[in-house]
């Protein structure tokens, strides 16, 4: 398990168009020290992707969201909006911890 304040949750396409960029996003992550945590590292399959990419939020203190490829495929087809969607995940967690009521300790 990669330890929280040097794990970078990288959300980007994986494609062969986009394999350069994110072979440089993981060199520059790994240079600097950090450990990028990509949904490709877990084979698990009784558990779901976004289950996945929840967990791999909530563990990583970074993250880098690539939202460049949202686009129009055409004009019968809406826009994937899978990558935007799995940032608002990064805003419900971080919500989630800063209004949590944490539980208080009685004196005895």
């Amino acid at each position: 398990m990669a330890e929280y304040s040097k794990s970078v949750f990288v959300n980007c396409p994986f494609d062969d168009d986009y394999r350069q960029l994110l072979v440089s996003i993981l060199f520059t992550v790994k240079y600097l020290g950090f450990t990028p945590r990509l949904t490709l590292e877990t084979a698990d399959s009784s558990n779901t992707c976004l289950a996945t990419i929840v967990d791999f939020i909530a563990t990583s203190k970074f993250g880098i969201h690539d939202l460049s490829r949202i686009s129009v495929t055409s004009e019968r087809k809406p826009a994937r909006m899978n990558m935007p969607f799995e940032l608002s995940w990064v805003w419900i967690i971080v919500a989630s911890n800063i209004w949590a009521v944490k539980p208080t300790t009685t004196k005895s």
